[in-house]
């Protein structure tokens, strides 16, 4: 990764000419669709790697780049795989469009008074101090990878959990779904519960491994076991979904609470409908009803629907019709359609 891709439409081939071979003769190797795509090709193949493993983007901006749906991919890709964007401006117009929104606040290098020596200089110099700081960054890198694999291979846990994120990295030119999942599974293997979460899902999303939900539910299992908040949360859903058994919800609470007590909300609101509907658990309003008060303070619009229907129908406490419309009202900005009904019949009755 030590070149830079210059984003340009057809119609400026002359004056990318002019930029790449000012640039190559100071040192930095460009790479432009014209001359570096290979011939028999499909079109967008060797344009999305040559995005993606650019050190940075130029784009040539003139009004014919402007209109064109090709420099339009070109900085959304290169925006989405965090390269860095460089704006050379040849012409003075209104960006539109994708350019607009991904460029308009970046600095410019600035080549309207011609496509100068002056002009090719300071694009030059802005990009050989990037060729060099991501050298050094990727030096850096390979030290410190090189150590992570060390520590890896004697069965450090942790290390072998961070190779394993390394190579599960969809920006990273170290994508490796398979090794990801060997790292995870040896970690996991070990304890680590992060490792057991994230090998869960692989293993539900078929992602360098054969898809599998047995092994899934084994792993998110475990996980929770480990202590792992998210996957205590999802153990508790798997619990509530097999069967409906009622020693599957008591269960189910006990993973909720575990998980809501390390601050998923999403937990917390399941554990109140627990207690609201006496399913595994003793009904209990009074409880359901600070359950869902804390959800909803923390913005889920089904907490703000459960909470306003309660304080309308006086569960759990004195029955409170304006904060139950101050609550659905709530619930209702968020799309919550059940809610937006119950914002017409409190509605109503205050008429």
């Amino acid at each position: 990764m030590n070149h830079v891709f210059i984003s340009y439409s057809n119609a400026d081939r002359a004056a990318v000419d002019t930029i790449c071979s000012f640039l190559e003769s100071v040192g930095v190797p460009c790479w432009i669709a014209h001359r570096d795509e290979p011939a028999a090709e499909f079109y967008q193949t060797p344009i999305v790697e040559a995005i993606q493993s650019a050190v940075a983007c130029v784009f040539v901006l003139t009004r014919n780049s402007n209109r064109s749906r090709d420099v339009a991919n070109e900085v959304h890709l290169a925006f989405r795989s965090k390269r860095i964007l460089v704006p050379f401006r040849l012409e003075k117009f209104q960006l539109g469009g994708d350019l607009l929104y991904y460029l308009d606040r970046v600095q410019t290098i600035d080549a309207t008074a011609g496509l100068n020596e002056v002009a090719l200089r300071q694009l030059g110099d802005v990009l050989k101090r990037l060729i060099g700081e991501a050298s050094v960054q990727k030096q850096e890198g390979d030290q410190d990878w090189r150590a992570c694999e060390a520590a890896a291979m004697r069965g450090d846990a942790e290390a072998r959990y961070r190779l394993a994120v390394h190579y599960s990295d969809e920006q990273s030119e170290t994508l490796r779904p398979a090794e990801a999942v060997r790292w995870f599974r040896a970690a996991a293997e070990q304890g680590h519960a992060e490792s057991a979460w994230k090998l869960a899902l692989a293993y539900r999303s078929g992602n360098g491994v054969v898809r599998s939900e047995p092994e899934a539910a084994r792993w998110i299992q475990t996980a929770a076991k480990l202590g792992y908040a998210p996957a205590e949360f999802a153990w508790g859903q798997m619990l509530l979904q097999e069967r409906g058994e009622s020693a599957n919800a008591r269960e189910a609470a006990v993973w909720f609470d575990r998980a809501a007590a390390q601050g998923i909300t999403d937990a917390r609101y399941n554990l109140a409908l627990l207690y609201l509907n006496g399913r595994g658990v003793e009904r209990n309003y009074p409880r359901a009803l600070e359950a869902m008060r804390e959800c909803a303070g923390a913005g889920h619009a089904g907490a703000e629907y459960y909470l306003a229907w309660m304080l309308m129908h006086g569960y759990g406490a004195p029955a409170d019709h304006s904060e139950a419309l101050l609550w659905a009202e709530r619930a209702a900005g968020q799309g919550h359609e059940m809610a937006r009904r119950l914002v017409r019949e409190l509605g109503s009755e205050a008429l």
